[in-house]
């Protein structure tokens, strides 16, 4: 098992901009699709 703080490491900021754009991505799915 690797550690959280290695694992931390690991990330770029490519994986952060990844993460926040999914995020935004599936939320703003999330609201077209309920108010339509």
């Amino acid at each position: 098992m690797i550690n959280f703080a290695e694992r931390c490491t690991y990330f770029t900021e490519d994986d952060y901009a990844a993460v926040i754009f999914g995020g935004l991505t599936v939320f703003l799915y999330i609201c077209i699709n309920f108010y339509q």
